[in-house]
């Protein structure tokens, strides 16, 4: 018993460490928690969070769709596998009834062929700083989430494909892109010396107002640092801004049918000419998207219409041979090669 006994401690505090422990963090749901202060030292506040959210407008739905989608799910999935399992019983032929079966079963071996194509490499990067993101936490707000999440459907909207890079990705993989989209007011000050030397290496760097002006200590740094270093624009993203909220005006437009201002890309594309960005696949019609997936069998063009409508297009770009017209109502996949 004696073994048993030692091998049952390991395991036991293995469950404490690993399952017990991490509870108390459950202790910052009654807390202003402060990731500089910590769970001891953040000031408590009781029930107070609970209250805000059992007051806020939107919690009896969001409880609503949460219980409805759940059960909707249980009970569709649940009565079509029984009903699938009881027709299929019903197949005399023993043939046909495997043919049937190993035809159920092909999405699930699919998959595993379609994750063998990859998307192009954006057309530029956006900095997703998660030193910006705490601290507008900590402030209460987010205006330059706000900021990038218009800019990002902006550029989209121009046919520039963006790729998403964090703080640890400026630090290692920066020099794949040519022009990076800033937002966000702090980043860690360990980043400073790799975004110079890429800007010295004829990096395009293209910020909003207060931009990169604090560290991870809310301490300024100093922006002439990256002016000094290459190529800097800076340009205010508040008609970034305007060009959502115009385009939601009439609150019940769902996204395709809402009316979009051409004057913010008109601006944007300004900017986007400037930094010398080319996108390598486009369309003529900004409610369009257009990917290429590219795979050791060839490459793909893919084809998104957020119109919802019949509707005709023109890709363009530096990787296609020459203009593809297409008419499509909501996507399509076409072979490149």
């Amino acid at each position: 018993q004696k073994a048993l006994l030692i091998i049952s401690f390991f395991v036991v505090v293995y469950g404490f460490i690993f399952y017990y422990w991490p509870l108390t963090g459950w202790i910052m749901a009654f807390q202003n928690y402060k990731p500089k202060n910590g769970l001891l030292h953040s000031k408590f506040v009781g029930l107070d969070k609970f209250k805000f959210l059992f007051s806020d407008d939107v919690f009896i739905k969001v409880i609503r769709n949460t219980f409805c989608m759940g059960l909707l799910n249980l009970v569709t999935t649940t009565i079509m596998a029984i009903l699938f399992a009881i027709l299929l019983n019903e197949i005399r032929h023993k043939m046909v009834k495997k043919t049937v079966q190993t035809i159920s079963y092909l999405p699930h071996f699919l998959s595993w062929y379609l994750m063998d194509g990859q998307p192009l490499k954006g057309d530029a990067a956006l900095l997703l700083s998660e030193t910006g993101e705490i601290w507008q936490l900590l402030a209460g707000k987010n205006e330059f989430g706000k900021d990038r999440m218009a800019l990002s459907l902006l550029l989209n909207h121009l046919g520039v494909r963006t790729d998403v890079l964090n703080e640890d990705d400026v630090l290692d993989r920066l020099g794949e892109y040519r022009q990076l989209f800033v937002c966000d007011r702090n980043i860690r000050r360990v980043c400073v010396k790799p975004l110079c030397d890429w800007l010295k290496a004829g990096g395009t760097l293209i910020v909003g107002k207060d931009a990169l002006s604090a560290d991870e200590a809310n301490a300024p740094i100093d922006f002439s640092e990256f002016e000094k270093s290459g190529k800097v624009l800076r340009i205010g993203f508040s008609s970034m801004k305007d060009y959502v909220l115009a385009a939601q005006q009439d609150g019940k437009a769902i996204y395709s049918k809402r009316v979009w201002p051409e004057e913010p890309r008109r601006q944007l594309a300004e900017v986007v000419k400037a930094a010398g960005i080319v996108p390598a696949v486009k369309t003529s019609d900004p409610l369009v998207e257009a990917q290429v997936v590219v795979s050791p069998h060839g490459r793909l063009l893919v084809v998104s219409n957020w119109r919802c409508e019949p509707t005709r297009v023109t890709v363009t770009g530096t990787a296609l041979k020459r203009p593809i017209g297409l008419d499509i109502v909501y996507g399509c996949c076409q072979p490149l090669d």
